[in-house]
């Protein structure tokens, strides 16, 4: 029955818990969204999939939430990139399935950079080309937007 009405990640024993259905209450309001942000400046890298697979069908609500819309905001800055998992497996094995982290939620924003603009969300807007920049991709799509 838990399992039904949460969403639970759990690294070792950190774990967060969102509600299936709708914005969860932590990311709605002031407190609660300044502290995900904050648990998003230090996410590690291998828990960024799975939050982004998690929070993908609440991206258009966020987008426009006064307070979601900077959750989406350091989730965004968050996606980690190569420099931040060491040199040592940098090609191969972690620089390109983290870059693609970035790309899937590069998608999921496009689609719905619209509404940003409609709802005045610019810092969405602005992390996104920050993003395009850090990782050195999409940066001619975002462009053309």
């Amino acid at each position: 029955m838990l399992s039904s009405t949460l969403l639970i990640f759990c690294s070792h024993s950190k774990c967060l818990i969102f509600p299936r259905n709708d914005l969860p209450a932590i990311l709605t309001n002031d407190v609660g969204s300044c502290f995900i942000q904050e648990i998003f400046s230090i996410l590690p890298a291998e828990l960024f999939s799975g939050i982004l697979e998690k929070l993908r069908s609440r991206i258009p609500a966020m987008i426009v939430h006064r307070f979601a819309n900077y959750v989406l905001q350091a989730l965004i800055l968050s996606a980690p990139d190569a420099q931040e998992v060491g040199e040592q497996v940098l090609i191969k094995r972690i620089y390109f399935p983290l870059r693609l982290q970035f790309e899937k939620l590069f998608v999921n924003l496009i689609e719905h950079l619209e509404e940003a603009f409609e709802a005045s969300a610019n810092g969405v807007v602005t992390s996104l080309i920050e993003g395009c920049v850090q990782h050195k991709v999409l940066q001619k799509e975002m462009l053309q937007v």
